[in-house]
């Protein structure tokens, strides 16, 4: 959409543009957990051309729609029954998805409890290397 828009090509080819999106969208992601909406700000993204997009709450919920759905099939194929689990510990930026969080714990696994509530999710990951190690 923002090469169209500017007439322009190669963004993605920019790994320095690339990453600045990156950052920007999963900042996104955080703040839509906590609002129902927010925008996309990057100042030079490209060529010293400006990014602005507001996104709101329903509509990053459809752009992920996809990538959900692909996670569910995924998950089901692997689960096989939710009555393995105990315990399902979500970690990471998929917290910040309320999308994403409802789906595992109503659809895929709605009888495991929801987790430790003493392990901060955006630091599940270390610890539990931290604790393997």
């Amino acid at each position: 959409m923002f090469e169209r828009k500017n007439r322009l090509s190669g963004l993605l080819d920019s790994v320095k543009a690339h990453h600045r999106l990156e950052i920007a969208c999963e900042s996104a992601v955080r703040a839509l957990s906590r609002a129902p909406t927010t925008a996309v700000s990057i100042d030079g993204l490209y060529e010293g051309i400006d990014l602005n997009v507001p996104v709101s709450r329903p509509r990053f919920d459809m752009m992920a729609s996809g990538l959900l759905k692909k996670a569910e099939t995924l998950l089901q194929s692997f689960s096989d029954g939710s009555d393995k689990f105990d315990v399902v510990l979500l970690a990471g930026n998929v917290c910040d998805m309320p999308s994403a969080t409802n789906l595992i714990r109503t659809k895929l696994f709605p009888d495991a409890s929801a987790g430790r509530g003493d392990v901060p999710a955006d630091e599940a990951v270390a610890i539990g290397c931290a604790r393997h190690a």
